[in-house]
């Protein structure tokens, strides 16, 4: 659909294209329970973060949300909870074997969509892109 001119309608339907292929590609690669929010916890287990709320925040979801997806990676058994010896009340996540293949196949199928985007607009043009999208989210988390 080429006929989105302002910008807003050009991005989101860039990003529910996006969206759609990456749930494709790890259907395709025997990730059929994965979507882009289980992606980004996980990459938050595997940098350590613990704490719901920064994941939340991070994340502009809610605490119940980032939970309910929370448990949805560990009945799918990408994430094991393990009990924290400083705080009886808390849970502290860790990634499975299959969340770290996923984390290692995720990576690689992300480096072949920037390889498909450096084929469309160049490497130049890419990195530019690439530079342009980071400044933008700066803008938004300074909000």
């Amino acid at each position: 659909m080429n006929d989105e001119k302002n910008i807003s309608g050009l991005i989101h339907h860039l990003s529910r294209q996006l969206t759609v292929s990456a749930n494709e590609k790890w259907r395709d690669i025997g990730y059929p329970d994965i979507r882009t929010t289980h992606v980004s916890i996980l990459v938050r287990v595997a940098a350590q973060e613990k704490n719901h709320n920064v994941i939340a925040r991070q994340l502009g979801i809610s605490r119940q949300a980032v939970s309910r997806l929370n448990h949805e990676l560990i009945d799918n058994g990408y994430l094991q909870p393990n009990d924290d010896e400083n705080n009886k009340k808390a849970i502290i996540l860790s990634l499975t074997e299959k969340g770290r293949q996923f984390l290692k196949d995720f990576a690689k199928a992300n480096q072949s969509l920037e390889n498909a985007f450096t084929g469309v607009l160049g490497e130049e043009k890419f990195v530019e892109f690439k530079a342009a999208l980071l400044r933008l989210d700066d803008f938004f988390k300074a909000k």
